[in-house]
């Protein structure tokens, strides 16, 4: 990139876990704290665009906000006639990494939530999409079990860590929270929470 196309390629950043703890936590008191809701709600829905840009090797351009295709040969310039902002595939790519914007296995998961949340208006319909979300796994495509949790995709921090305070918030009702549990048994993570009696 020359110094004329200074214009950084940016991605949605992880989330700080505390958002959603707060979150739930007002939520298990009986209070909707429906600003706190949208704010998560957005910012995982804009998490989500990041993950099928990247999977479709997509970019926002970052000065007039374009959606395009990187291609992986040559130079990519943003479409709108009047802007003249353009990348190329190895720039793109550095881009990806320092937003751990790659998608992994869990492409469903991003999707369904991306297609899904703009319908949702009330804050009980809000909180169902985002708990499911942040409960979900990468899928292994010959098996269809859980690898892993999507939790270090979503929230900065370490991945052990965000499982644990993940799974003391697991699900909303108890039944969800054991199928969390015994999903987490499948997965790499498994480790990481203790196996709790029926």
């Amino acid at each position: 990139m020359d110094s004329q196309n200074k214009s950084q390629i940016r991605w949605a950043p992880r989330l700080p876990f505390s958002l959603v703890k707060r979150l739930y936590e007002a939520f298990s008191k009986g209070i909707l704290d429906d600003d706190l809701c949208d704010e998560v709600g957005i910012r995982l829905y804009l998490r989500c665009e990041t993950f099928i840009l990247v999977w479709e090797n997509k970019v926002t351009c970052p000065l007039c906000r374009t959606v395009f295709k990187v291609e992986k040969e040559g130079i990519s310039y943003c479409p709108q006639e009047k802007c003249g902002w353009y990348t190329d595939f190895k720039e793109y790519w550095a881009s990806i990494r320092p937003y751990y914007a790659w998608p992994g296995r869990a492409l469903a998961a991003w999707k369904e939530y991306y297609e899904n949340y703009p319908g949702k208006r009330t804050f009980r319909e809000k909180i169902i999409l985002i708990d499911q979300l942040i409960h979900s796994f990468h899928i292994d495509e010959k098996t269809n079990l859980p690898v892993k949790t999507v939790a270090s995709k979503l929230f900065e921090g370490k991945r052990k860590v965000i499982v644990q305070m993940l799974d003391e918030l697991s699900g909303i009702g108890n039944s969800k929270k054991e199928r969390w549990r015994e999903e987490m048994l499948l997965s790499i993570d498994k480790g990481v929470i203790e196996e709790k009696p029926n």
